[in-house]
């Protein structure tokens, strides 16, 4: 049987190691094998009544992602964080029985690309067409490139949205990453990628002008 223990009342496989780090807070380590982690990602990653097929090509991109990600926090003491920041992770608090026998099923498998590791990434929602990875990182992936994306239901609260922002709160964001552009005259999309995306942003202020690329 795993070892398991409760840190404010969720529940984890494995052990667990608490480092104080110069300069920080108190940092608490869940250490567990891989497939392990997993039954804590995959349910918080996907809905856990989503079809078995579903869960289990979750399970393999959260296993590939894992995998490309070993040592990310590793000047910390730690491989991953338990956020969206790297992946949801909440031990067995959320564990099922379908999420669990999509990661047993899928054991050690990954998406390679030329015999190594692949990069993956998820989302909530594509809004109906995946971005080309170039137009929000810069980097050049072969095989991350713009798709139509058929399955996406369009009901998800992603799929559609928008954020209203003044004129001053605008000013007050930029001026707060050391950007003073002064007051804001005007924005202008100056280019979208193929999908029909923002990836370039020019903001005209009264003490100058700053041009935003991809996610920015």
């Amino acid at each position: 049987d795993p070892y398991t223990f409760n840190i404010n009342n969720a529940n984890y496989r494995g052990r667990i190691e608490v480092r104080r780090i110069q300069s920080s807070d108190m940092t608490v380590i869940n250490i567990l094998p891989l497939e392990e982690y997993l039954y804590g990602v995959v349910p918080y990653e996907i809905g856990a009544g989503s079809p078995m097929e579903a869960l289990k090509a979750q399970a393999v991109a959260a296993r590939t992602y894992t995998i490309n990600n070993l040592g990310k926090f590793s000047k910390l003491g730690f491989d991953l964080c338990p956020t969206t920041t790297c992946q949801v992770y909440k031990g067995t608090s959320g564990e099922t029985k379908n999420t669990n026998q999509a990661v047993d099923e899928t054991k050690g498998k990954i998406v390679t690309y030329n015999g190594k590791p692949a990069q993956v990434f998820y989302f909530a929602s594509s809004g109906g067409r995946t971005e080309d990875v170039k137009n929000v990182w810069k980097s050049d992936i072969p095989y991350l490139i713009s798709v139509e994306d058929k399955y996406e239901s369009g009901t998800s609260r992603y799929y559609n949205w928008e954020a209203i922002c003044t004129a001053d709160e605008i000013k007050n964001i930029f001026a707060g990453m050391g950007k003073d552009i002064g007051d804001i005259l005007s924005m202008e999309i100056t280019k979208v990628s193929e999908a029909g995306r923002v990836v370039e942003l020019k903001i005209n202020g009264s003490k100058g002008q700053l041009v935003l690329e991809r996610e920015k």
